[in-house]
């Protein structure tokens, strides 16, 4: 039984690794993110009595979308022969929305955000638009 659990996880992750790409930075960075945007969405929701479920499902849904469009500059890349290139733009476009999602959600709940913050997230998005032209 135990070798058939590890046989499944062993293909799950084989699987992710082939759609996502590596297990690198960047997908760490994107994966941890998305856990803290939701729970600081599911905690912003608590904290102004705004709690509801269907709200909660389309966040967990927008995110299993982000694994798509990922999984398909990932493909994009294999086909172009591009390195990696298209997975990390759109990648670090991603990091960049759900940042500001977090810092959104924390100033709901009357967190202060300090400006040195945005205006390091203004830096590499215009970083990011550079690249991307």
């Amino acid at each position: 039984m135990k070798n058939i659990i590890e046989k499944i996880f062993g293909l799950a992750g084989a699987i992710l690794i082939f759609l996502l790409g590596e297990f690198d930075f960047l997908l760490k960075a994107i994966l941890a993110l998305m856990f803290i945007d939701y729970i600081t969405g599911v905690c912003s929701s608590f904290v102004n009595k705004k709690i509801n479920s269907s709200i909660g499902g389309q966040g967990i849904v927008k995110k299993v979308g982000y694994l798509c469009v990922i999984a398909v500059s990932v493909i994009l890349d294999q086909m172009l022969e591009s390195n990696g290139a298209i997975r990390t733009l759109v990648i670090t476009t991603f990091i960049l929305n759900e940042m500001l999602s977090i810092l959104e959600n924390s100033s709901q709940m009357g967190i202060k955000i300090p400006k040195i913050i945005y205006k390091s997230l203004e830096k590499i998005d215009s970083n990011n638009q550079k690249d991307s032209l």
